[in-house]
């Protein structure tokens, strides 16, 4: 009886060490981490004077596919990896497709490059990029351009970075990416494409002009360049 009540007692011991164990990584691992994070949020939009960090939901999917997704940011630090990654030059002409607020493009803007193009098809959502862009506080920047309508209608025979953080889905992604491709005859030219939490990497996997560079410093953005 004494040993039942004895292993009783040790397995909740136990229990209770492997619950402590865990509050402690959270509150001395992930707590730190988050508060990092909100510190570079709040301290980029200050310096930028925009507003892009809050989600927005779709009332309506007015996409031609009917497959638009919510707006959700990209954490800056994962941009300030992206920025590093890609080493953009002054000929580069960057775009977001499905650009929401507009922090990508404006983060973008800051870097030494001919110009960041976003592409919205969200009314609410281009007004707010573009009052962003009136409000925006630096002015050493590249030319920004933010288009409303479809990206399958638009022409991207200028662009040679793509970003996307899994705007819409299978069927616009497909046609997207017969777009960019069908720009590459009449323009010849080297492009990236970098796809964040890419749902449906397996059409870029599987276009066979496109080759897979590898994935931005950990940070679940994936990038493909075309062929020579």
């Amino acid at each position: 009886m004494n040993k039942g009540k004895e292993q009783f007692t040790s397995k909740i011991l136990k229990n209770i060490e492997s619950q402590l164990s865990y509050m402690a990584r959270f509150f001395f691992f992930y707590i730190p981490k988050s508060l990092e994070i909100l510190i570079r949020e709040r301290h980029y939009e200050k310096r930028f004077g925009i507003e892009t960090s809050t989600i927005y939901l779709l009332k309506d999917n007015l996409s031609f596919y009917k497959d638009g997704q919510d707006y959700q940011p990209t954490p800056y630090k994962k941009l300030e990896k992206v920025v590093d990654y890609l080493k953009l030059k002054s000929d580069d002409v960057c775009i977001d497709l499905g650009c929401g607020k507009g922090r990508v493009v404006f983060f973008f803007a800051l870097q030494k490059v001919k110009k960041v193009i976003g592409v919205e098809l969200v009314e609410d959502l281009v007004k707010i990029a573009r009052r962003n862009l009136n409000n925006l506080r630096i002015k050493d920047r590249a030319a920004v351009e933010i288009f409303h309508g479809d990206v399958t209608k638009f022409n991207f025979e200028e662009c040679t970075v793509f970003f996307l953080f899994n705007p819409f889905g299978y069927k616009t992604l497909k046609k997207v990416i017969f777009n960019i491709k069908e720009t590459l005859v009449t323009n010849p030219r080297g492009i990236r494409i970098l796809y964040y939490n890419p749902v449906h990497r397996r059409i870029l996997d599987n276009e066979d002009w496109l080759i897979l560079e590898g994935q931005v410093d950990k940070t679940n953005i994936f990038v493909w360049h075309n062929k020579d």
